[in-house]
């Protein structure tokens, strides 16, 4: 019997792969068509022929349902159901998007569905949809965003929390935290930064 700190190492036959992910208890690099690498050594499978060598990272929704597939340094991303269908495309700005990671999280809205927090229009303002069907869910208020590149984004595993840490005109990294709860009810809750350091 193992000890309480003791791990199991698995080496999977994962050369090349771009944007591994988990679904439904298994391990997929989506980038690479959905190729399953099971834990148990067997055979890999893939589903589809691949999405082109620009998409490269991925991100699974807290319930599994959508999964984010992006070019980390490129304007083009791709939701994608649990069975690899096509759910819709997303998009960012091109102004300097060579520069920093795709901004774009997967969570569970208050109502159960799954949301998307991402920069659709503009690489400073950070808005919150629908992530199955597009429907803008920070609309109606006048914004005020911020001179920040919103980068790798993460929400806390309660839903609630957004992290963004990206970075301002240079040389200065920049972290906001905001309230996704709030932002549901008033949008100007994601435009301010919180914090800057320089890198």
């Amino acid at each position: 019997m193992r000890g309480v700190h003791e791990t199991e190492r698995i080496e999977l036959p994962a050369r090349g792969a771009r944007a591994l992910a988990w679904g439904g208890g298994q391990l997929f690099d989506v980038a690479a068509g959905w190729t399953n690498y099971p834990l148990d050594g067997s055979a890999t499978t893939r589903r589809y022929s691949g999405y082109g060598a620009g998409f490269d990272a991925a991100a699974v929704a807290p319930k599994g349902d959508v999964v984010a597939l992006v070019q980390s340094t490129g304007t083009k991303g791709l939701l994608l159901d649990a069975d690899a269908r096509l759910v819709r495309e997303v998009d960012r700005s091109f102004y300097h998007a060579e520069a920093y990671r795709y901004p774009i999280a997967l969570f569970t809205l208050p109502s159960g569905r799954t949301g998307i927090v991402h920069c659709p229009k503009d690489y400073n303002r950070l808005e919150i949809e629908d992530a199955r069907t597009g429907e803008l869910l920070t609309g109606g208020v006048a914004r005020d965003a911020q001179d920040c590149f919103h980068s790798r984004l993460a929400v806390s595993s309660s839903g609630r929390y957004l992290l963004s840490a990206g970075w301002l005109w240079h040389p200065w990294g920049c972290l906001g935290v905001y309230d996704l709860r709030r932002a549901l009810s008033d949008a100007r809750v994601l435009d301010p930064v919180l914090a800057t350091s320089s890198t």
